[in-house]
């Protein structure tokens, strides 16, 4: 049996893994935004990640959420741009 410290340390270290897609949907729902992965990103998505190296910029560790979403709508950051191109994708 798990202490609850012990399980309070391991949902805390899942959180930190959980990485949240903020770009935008894609295409056939190949990726839907605000999909969230555990332990590293879709591993269907290669050939667009090859396409489009930046696309693994849109996907954000969970607790910067509200930050990434502020920078995709903020004409001219990264976040913007990545999101802009991942729409071409």
């Amino acid at each position: 049996i798990l202490s609850v410290n012990h399980t309070r340390r391991i949902l805390i270290l899942a959180i930190k893994k959980t990485r949240i897609y903020v770009g935008p949907n894609l295409s056939r729902g190949r990726l839907m935004r605000y999909s969230t992965f555990i332990g590293g990103l879709p591993q269907n998505l290669s050939s667009e990640f090859e396409a489009m190296p930046e696309l693994a910029r849109l996907f954000v560790p969970v607790e910067d959420l509200s930050r990434a979403v502020e920078e995709v709508n903020t004409k001219g950051t990264p976040l913007n741009k990545y999101y802009n191109l991942a729409k071409e994708i």
